[in-house]
């Protein structure tokens, strides 16, 4: 999408428009079309190759950054609002930047992504051994062992307490 989107705005496709439809650049033809593309294409990128090296990431992410916000930025600087409207829209606009920034950050501090389905292991296991999947549950706390080291005992103390319960369950 995003190599068309460049392609389009560089005249290399060309642009026939159709109907009456209003839009807020008459043609394809400008810079923040072109940056949108660029954004599409380096966000595409940074999604392909997660493991690329650190440098690399950052830069192709910057990119995609800077792709997007410059125009959106253009777009609340030059609209044709009044001043007290287009303040309220970039608040708006900045109040996204800034969630992103926070997500982004908390991401960079704790070391794991945000997600806010993601389930607490010791509630996965318990969830696993409640459906009889002993193994798993047991499976699920070592990993947490392994990327969670500093909440190593309570994972230890939970296996422990599951292997348990399943001697005491199980008929001699």
């Amino acid at each position: 999408m995003g190599i068309y989107i460049v392609l389009l705005s560089m005249g290399v496709i060309p642009h026939v428009p159709s109907g009456r439809r209003r839009g807020l650049l008459l043609s394809p033809h400008h810079w923040q079309v072109t940056a949108i593309g660029i954004s599409f294409i380096a966000s595409g990128a940074a999604m392909a190759f997660r493991r690329a090296p650190q440098p690399w990431r950052i830069f192709v992410s910057a990119t995609a950054a800077a792709g997007f916000l410059a125009p959106l930025a253009w777009m609340v600087w030059a609209s044709p609002l009044p001043r007290h409207e287009r303040i309220l829209l970039g608040v708006v606009v900045g109040a996204g930047v800034a969630l992103t920034l926070a997500i982004s950050a908390y991401q960079r501090l704790t070391g794991r992504p945000f997600d806010p389905t993601a389930l607490d292991p010791l509630e996965a296991a318990r969830i696993l051994r409640m459906h009889g999947r002993h193994e798993q549950a047991e499976a699920v706390l070592q990993r947490a062992i392994r990327d969670e080291p500093s909440r190593q005992d309570e994972f230890e103390r939970a296996i422990q307490v599951a292997r348990r319960r399943a001697q005491k369950e199980t008929p001699t």
